[in-house]
């Protein structure tokens, strides 16, 4: 009698179990859902072309954090993409394989390889045991140099997003603009899909408007959680940022967000910061972030 009472008292609470679980999942995915729309489908008033100057007035101690992260210089840059509102789905670049290439012998002989850095390319090698056939994203990019450390490594596939298209003619890289991407999670309810993600100098320009993106006050908090959604439990997040040397955050605007204490509070939830390093220049610090 006593061991029938055991295996009902068990069973109910596997039960109880389970459901927490498939509750909790349930919540992630209309939470993740949710950002993706937000997204996707912005306010089509906050997307001013070419940018506004200044942040509008309203916005101002959103975007300032109520003086935690004050403007404390105007450095103006309009930068938009002609396809960001990505209608025109026809405009693709081909990437040149010699210039791939070019960035593979960079990568191999440990030469400075964008913003003239070596040190990412020496950070993802000593995580090398983590990326080797695993799945790759890169956030924002110009010069396939992330993807070419990426390759180099070993990763199975690899993704690059950003507000442009082009095409690789390499089969394991696929180069996508960022509203197919989030149209193509929506429509198939889609999270959790990468093993490493990497990003350097490009999520502190989101929400600024400089590339044709819609004016967001906490665009790069979005951006990060974004990151967030599609990285695989345990995922790893490789985050270069400009960051400050004295714990202070500002904004340079419409050009930046410099990075401190305040911001990366923000910034880092639900992570776990493994590992921190400056860059080649000193202008960024690389984070090694842990999805939690």
């Amino acid at each position: 009698m006593q061991t029938m009472n055991k295996i009902i008292v068990n069973n109910e609470f596997d039960k109880i179990v389970k459901n927490y679980f498939k509750k909790t999942d349930n919540q992630k995915l209309k939470k993740c859902m949710d950002l993706f729309k937000k997204l996707r489908y912005p306010n089509q008033s906050l997307i001013i072309r070419p940018p506004p100057a200044k942040p509008p007035a309203d916005m101002m101690d959103d975007f300032t954090m109520n003086g935690k992260m004050p403007i404390t210089k105007y450095l103006y840059i309009n930068e938009a993409y002609s396809d960001s509102n990505s209608d025109n789905k026809t405009a693709i670049t081909e990437t040149i394989l010699k210039k791939f290439n070019d960035q593979l012998k960079k990568v191999r002989e440990k030469q400075p390889l964008n913003y003239g850095d070596k040190v990412l390319n020496e950070m993802m090698h000593s995580y090398a045991d983590k990326i080797k056939d695993k799945l790759v994203v890169v956030i924002g990019t110009q010069v396939p140099w992330i993807e070419a450390i990426s390759y180099e490594i070993g990763a199975s596939f690899i993704t690059t997003l950003d507000y442009n298209r082009k095409r690789y003619i390499l089969s394991n890289i696929k180069w996508v603009h960022v509203n197919d991407f989030l149209e193509e999670q929506i429509e198939n309810k889609r999270i959790e899909q990468f093993d490493i993600a990497a990003s350097f100098s490009s999520i502190e320009h989101t929400g600024l408007g400089r590339y044709g993106d819609p004016l967001s006050p906490y665009g790069d908090v979005d951006a990060v959680k974004q990151v967030h959604c599609i990285l695989k439990p345990g995922g790893l997040f490789f985050l270069s940022l400009p960051a400050s040397h004295d714990g202070s955050s500002r904004i340079e605007y419409n050009a930046h967000r410099i990075y401190g204490k305040a911001r990366l509070d923000l910034l880092f939830k639900d992570w776990k910061l493994l590992e921190t390093k400056r860059d080649s220049s000193g202008i960024h610090s690389i984070f090694v972030l842990q999805k939690l």
